[in-house]
């Protein structure tokens, strides 16, 4: 069972999502929130644990690529690699507030 406080951090990074969607948080921005809520959970098992961080790492990497290069935009190139792992961090989480309704 999920506990409240872990059900709240889940929202929180479904929210950190949508406005990295709406363009209103950077992928840097949403990069350090996911990591940091993530950590911040107590109660969910660690094989989801460890699965969110596999998608999240994939933001992780394009984002400091994209530091590292001085950009402030995302370049097409990684585009795809960024909507594909916000894709399947939004439906683990998803589906894990709806596993506890």
């Amino acid at each position: 069972m999920i506990t409240d406080y872990d059900k709240r951090q889940l929202r929180q990074m479904a929210e950190s999502i949508q406005l990295f969607e709406n363009k209103k948080l950077s992928l840097s921005d949403v990069v350090n929130r996911l990591v940091d809520l993530l950590d911040a959970i107590e109660s969910i098992d660690i094989d989801w644990k460890k699965q969110f961080k596999s998608e999240w790492w994939q933001l992780e990497q394009v984002n400091a690529t994209i530091l590292d290069k001085g950009l402030i935009l995302l370049p097409k190139e990684y585009k795809d690699i960024v909507e594909d792992s916000i894709s399947k961090l939004k439906k683990m989480i998803d589906t894990m507030l709806l596993c506890e309704e």
